[in-house]
């Protein structure tokens, strides 16, 4: 499991390191690593909230990636998708996905493009709520 161990400290520290190694595939079976990832989510994002201020500017700039990360590897892995893509690309592969929040893309653009901001972070947050949301709407729809 990615929260426990090795796993949730490389998650924790090496973006997107299961897309590019493929030693692990989340994407394959995320409802076996759902539960962790938001608990782990939920962790680096409230310890960034709190933290911010005190976070010199590379501190900061290095916990905001990390969770900017697991969004997107959220986003990807719950579509039963990969990250393939970094860059301008990956805004291309975010518009081909079903489940996500409204302006996803432009708004993780401008997350990246202020990751000193706080608005940055409360607009990630907001990213992760929706993308909950996103996922529970999947889910139900798969059932029927």
């Amino acid at each position: 499991m990615i929260g426990k161990g090795k796993g949730c400290n490389i998650i924790r520290s090496f973006p997107f390191y299961f897309d590019m190694t493929g030693t692990l595939k989340p994407w394959l079976s995320f409802s076996q690593f759902e539960k962790e990832l938001w608990k782990i989510a939920e962790e680096e994002l409230a310890e960034l909230k709190i933290n911010l201020k005190n976070l010199s500017k590379p501190e900061k700039n290095k916990k905001v990636i990390i969770v900017i990360a697991l969004y997107i590897d959220l986003l990807f892995w719950s579509h039963g998708k990969r990250v393939n893509r970094l860059g301008v690309d990956l805004y291309n592969d975010i518009e081909q996905l079903l489940y996500k929040p409204y302006n996803c893309g432009e708004r993780l653009k401008f997350i990246i493009e202020h990751v000193h901001h706080f608005q940055a972070v409360v607009q990630l947050e907001h990213l992760f709520e929706e993308q909950r949301k996103k996922i529970a709407k999947m889910k139900l729809i798969e059932k029927k």
